[in-house]
């Protein structure tokens, strides 16, 4: 009957209008995640970015680090060798004012005979010692040096250790942030299922709306 066709038609239409509306709050669903999605790809690409940075920091710290360890060894030497020189110096001094001493004031007269002068001899006492101070002087000084060195090398340690730290944190966060774009993407593909699935249902009654409006 007509009446029986048309109430047919009006249920079809219901449930076209009806799925119309779930479809649109799919698609609304649809629309944010992919904003998140695209929002989290963007961070993901400025982590990795940042990661390739840090990698770099690391390469450089670790050249720097060696370098600063190469310097330090040669700072050990230099000061071995300048205790050597001054410990040398020293002992030659010793063994000089021994022998004046073992030799007594005929040694000593003898020297200043050796001597053109007495003027000459406190030149040579005056040069003596001015050895001496020379060589102490430059032993301090390399020992300061290599102090500096050895805080130098500990700092750039202690940024290496700050670096790979960070470096982690980036990591674990990349990851997470991995896993929540994977996680959008399962809800991108199951909302467009929906859609996809809702549009078939739709046709699925404007065929029938045709078929019987055709009978």
């Amino acid at each position: 009957s007509s009446y029986a066709t048309s109430k047919a038609i009006e249920d079809a239409k219901k449930k076209v209008s009806s799925m119309e509306e779930e479809k649109k709050k799919v698609e609304s669903t649809l629309k944010e995640l992919e904003g998140k999605k695209s929002d989290t790809a963007a961070y993901v690409k400025e982590l990795d970015r940042n990661l390739s940075a840090l990698a770099g920091e690391l390469t450089k710290l670790e050249g720097d680090i060696s370098q600063k360890e190469e310097q330090i060894e040669e700072a050990k030497v230099e000061l071995e060798t300048a205790k050597i020189t001054e410990n040398r110096q020293y002992e030659d001094m010793k063994l000089r004012i021994q022998y004046m001493y073992e030799n007594g004031q005929t040694g000593l007269l003898e020297s200043m005979m050796q001597s053109e002068s007495i003027a000459e001899l406190l030149n040579r006492a005056e040069y003596a010692s001015q050895i001496t101070s020379y060589d102490r002087k430059t032993r301090q000084e390399v020992a300061l040096k290599e102090e500096a060195l050895k805080t130098e090398h500990q700092e750039l340690l202690t940024l290496q250790d700050s670096t790979k730290a960070k470096q982690s944190s980036v990591k674990t966060l990349m990851a997470s942030k991995e896993a929540e774009l994977a996680s959008y993407e399962t809800k991108i593909a199951s909302a467009q299922g929906e859609i996809d699935q809702y549009n078939a249902d739709i046709k699925a009654q404007e065929e029938h709306m045709a078929r019987v409006e055709a009978e």
